[in-house]
């Protein structure tokens, strides 16, 4: 653990993290406890949400690791940063596929959009976690340290 202050963009990072690891937790917890929640969503939707609680409640454990080790600054936060934005990225993604898979038979795009707001936010916050990691002053100071010796 180090001294340091943390970076306003660590902050809002461990915010993201935080914030979008209670919230896939309050949907499985909805999911599996009050199954009267989902009864208003298109019987497709159902399909899905059956598929992927293994990958979402990963990344919920390892959004929580990765905000505490970002708050304690330990050694390899910000590769489990980066962990975290290719998987949320790529769930994005995944959703947005299935999404527009049946929406192009079952749903108009205005209800596509309105449904697909959570994967706008796994890949926004994705690439905004890789962008702001990639370019953050002390893993560019660490990475010319490690290749002038």
């Amino acid at each position: 653990m180090t001294d340091l202050k943390l970076e306003q963009k660590f902050k809002i990072i461990i915010f993201v993290e935080l914030f979008t690891a209670f919230a896939f937790t309050l949907f499985w917890v909805g999911y599996w406890v009050g199954p009267g929640f989902f009864e208003t969503l298109p019987a497709f939707y159902s399909l899905y949400p059956d598929s992927t609680p293994f990958p979402d409640l990963i990344l919920v454990f390892l959004l929580i690791v990765s905000a505490w080790q970002t708050v304690n600054q330990q050694k390899g936060f910000k590769g489990l940063i980066m962990v975290n934005a290719l998987i949320m990225a790529y769930l994005g993604v995944l959703g947005v596929d299935f999404l527009w898979e049946d929406s192009i038979r079952l749903i108009s795009m205005p209800s596509m959009l309105k449904k697909g707001y959570v994967n706008l936010w796994l890949i926004v916050f994705g690439l905004y976690f890789l962008l702001k990691v990639k370019n953050s002053k002390s893993t560019r100071k660490e990475n010319s340290k490690t290749q002038s010796n």
